[in-house]
Formats: C-alpha cells, sequence, structure tokens
C-alpha cells in the first residue's frame, strides 16, 4: 500500500491556534506522559510565548483527533547569529495507534522541504534550539533515529545526557579563597561580560534573556576572589529559573532543582574552583529544600558522578547540513 492510501483520512492542519498548539501537548502527555511529562507552563514558555523566533506547526487528525503533530521553531537574534540559520524541529510525535501509516514521514518531509526550500536555512536539528525540549532524539527512540531519519539524509552524531541525584549531600569547599554569593540584577553586566570573555555566549545569552523574564531571579551563583567574578553556576528551583531545560521534567520528581550551565574563567582553572563550584551550586539547593537534583546537556558523565550524579536520559545529537553552503 502507498503512502496516499494510507493517509486516507488523515487531514494535515497548517494554520493552527493556541487550541491547536494545547491539542499537541495532551496528546503528548496522553502517551508520553509517563516518561517525558510536558506540563503547560513550560510548553507555552518554548512554544506558544516563544519568542527569539518564529513557531509553526503541522497537526495530522483523523476525523476530529488529533494523531499527530510537528513543532518547527527559528532563531532570530544578531546577538546569537550562529543559530540564525538553523531550523528546529522542536517536538514530533505520531500516536501509537497511527504508526507507520506515513503521517511520521509527511510530517518530517514537510520540515525537510522548508529546510531545503530557504536559502537561510543551513542546518536542521531535531531539538537544541533555545527553549528546547530535548537536545536531541531521546535513546528511548534509537530506532527512530537509526532507520527513519538517517534514511532521510540525517545524521546521529554523539551522546549527551541528563544526569540525576537523588541522595543529597552538603559538601566543604576546598579553595578557601573564593566567596560565594547569589547575584541580583545590579551584577547582571558583570556577569555576561564574564561568560562572554570565556566563550560561551549561548550562556550569556541565556543569562540576559532570564533577568528580561524575572529582573528579581535567584538563579545565579558565582565564586569571586577579591570581588571579581572567576565561576559560576546556574541553579534552578520550582520559584528561580522554573521553565530552564534542566526542570522541564519536574512534574516526574518530587522537588526538583537544576544545575547549570557552569563554568570556571580560563585563567582560573587547575585550582580546585570547577570542583567547588559544583559543590557550592549543591550546596545551595540543599538549603532551598529540593529532593532532587538535575544537570541537563553533557558528556561529563565522570566528572558528576564523583557528586553522586548518575545518567537519567541519553539523547543523540541528530541533523542534516547543506553541502557546499558558505
Amino acid at each position: 500500500m502507498d503512502r496516499d492510501n494510507r493517509l486516507e483520512n488523515i487531514k494535515f492542519i497548517y494554520d493552527l491556534n493556541d487550541y491547536d498548539y494545547l491539542s499537541m501537548l495532551e496528546l503528548w502527555n496522553r502517551e508520553m506522559g509517563e516518561i517525558y511529562p510536558i506540563n503547560k507552563e513550560s510548553f507555552e514558555y518554548s512554544v506558544t510565548k516563544y519568542k527569539a523566533g518564529k513557531y509553526f506547526g503541522v497537526k495530522a487528525i483523523d476525523e476530529d483527533k488529533i494523531v499527530g503533530f510537528i513543532i518547527l521553531k527559528t532563531f532570530d537574534d544578531p546577538y546569537l547569529s550562529s543559530l540564525n540559520d538553523s531550523l528546529f524541529i522542536s517536538l514530533l510525535y505520531v500516536s501509537k495507534k497511527y504508526r507507520r501509516r506515513g503521517i511520521g514521514s509527511f510530517l518530517v518531509d514537510y520540515a525537510l522541504k522548508i529546510y531545503k526550500e530557504d536559502d537561510r536555512f543551513n542546518s536542521l536539528w531535531l531539538g537544541k534550539e533555545i527553549h528546547n525540549f530535548v537536545p536531541g532524539i531521546p535513546c528511548e527512540f534509537d530506532n527512530v533515529s537509526d532507520v527513519f531519519f538517517e534514511r532521510r539524509g540525517f545524521t546521529s552524531v554523539r551522546y549527551t545526557h541528563d544526569l540525576i541525584n537523588r541522595k543529597l549531600e552538603t559538601y566543604e569547599i576546598r579553595n578557601k579563597e573564593v566567596k560565594y554569593e547569589i547575584i541580583d540584577k545590579t551584577r547582571k553586566d558583570e556577569l555576561i561580560s564574564f561568560i562572554e570573555r570565556n566563550g560561551w555566549k549561548r550562556w550569556a545569552y541565556e543569562v540576559r534573556e532570564e533577568f528580561e523574564n524575572d529582573e528579581d531571579n535567584k538563579c545565579y551563583l558565582v565564586g569571586l576572589i577579591d570581588n571579581k567574578i572567576v565561576s559560576f553556576s546556574k541553579v534552578n528551583d520550582l520559584n528561580n529559573g522554573r521553565n530552564s531545560y534542566n526542570m522541564m521534567w519536574k512534574d516526574r520528581f518530587n522537588n526538583l532543582g537544576g544545575i547549570g550551565p557552569l563554568g570556571v574563567d580560563k585563567e582560573y582553572r587547575g585550582k580546585k574552583i570547577g570542583g567547588d563550584i559544583i559543590k557550592e551550586a549543591v550546596n545551595t539547593l540543599i538549603r532551598r529544600g529540593v529532593s532532587e537534583i538535575m544537570i541537563d546537556w553533557t558528556g561529563l558523565m565522570e566528572l558528576y558522578s564523583k557528586y553522586g550524579f548518575e545518567v537519567w536520559k541519553m539523547y543523540k545529537y541528530t541533523y542534516i547540513k547543506k553541502e557546499n553552503k558558505i
């Protein structure tokens, strides 16, 4: 049976409103909520209230029932121009009862058509965008990555991980020269300059955005030597940074906290400051009463395992790029 016949009675809706997007969320949580629950607040933050670019999608219906969807996003900000030439598949799903009928192929082909025909786009990524749901294909869906996407020209490269710590303990800080504090908006520009100086421009963008959304947030822990920032970590909880990626799956946990991104000034490495900023981030979240801590989007399992973290989820970076485009 060819795909056209398999798609008989399936309609694809392109002109979508907020209700259509919420119906996508309802389908996702009905069938995937035990593994990857997405609450309405996080979904709206990542999609219907997304302001960093455009979002659009396609909804597949059988009669009046949603049976599949794709959500695509662009990024439009000269500050972080490295993302401006990418198109992102933010979320893709086909209902279990409607698989192997060509719906997933139709939705991905729609994304590929936009990517190929628009000269602006040099790459198409699965996840990994600003306000992402996932940084790649979850390894629970390995067969999808290896067969479905690779057959369409996508490349799957290295793995990345979300880590979880359910057995929290406080730590003693080794380098007594460093003082730690949560900064407020008066030191925002100093933190952004520190992050930019070390080459972490996406993280600098996220700092700017966090303070624009909530100028009184208590998300950013810094290490100071002579009042100069030498390290930093973002520390999220249900009251601060609750829509950050490492808080995306908060409904799976009792009282989740999140750590990351974090980093140490390149001029101060090798002085035990890296380990200490992890320790102080854990200590800070324990004082806030969290019961579990997640570190997202990392390949540093050996490092974080020293502090009680273990792999919770694995993802494959998956993308397609145009050849010979400068």
